[in-house]
């Protein structure tokens, strides 16, 4: 998962700021974790390394959502959530 942080006003990338990405299930939204922004403002969620819940997988999209600062609006968007499951290596 991927998200990336912009200024409006200039398009300049936001590096070093904290993006939340939530799984949208039916029972609501689930935290898969954090990422920071590197240079380009790109914030990338690898995918987990522990196995997911059963409520994840019924999610059909995520959210990225971004704070805000003392000097930068909160930001947030949505995207389709593609589930690939591996299988368990023995």
């Amino acid at each position: 998962m991927n998200a990336t942080l912009k200024l409006t006003s200039t398009a300049a990338p936001l590096a070093g700021q904290l993006v939340t990405f939530r799984a949208n299930t039916p029972l609501g939204p689930m935290v898969l974790g954090t990422a920071l922004t590197k240079a380009a403002g790109v914030a990338t969620l690898a995918p987990p390394a522990l196995p997911i819940s059963s409520t994840v997988i019924t999610a059909t999209s995520y959210t990225a959502s971004f704070a805000g600062t003392s000097c930068y609006a909160s930001s947030s968007a949505t995207a389709p959530l593609t589930l690939v499951l591996f299988p368990v290596l023995p």
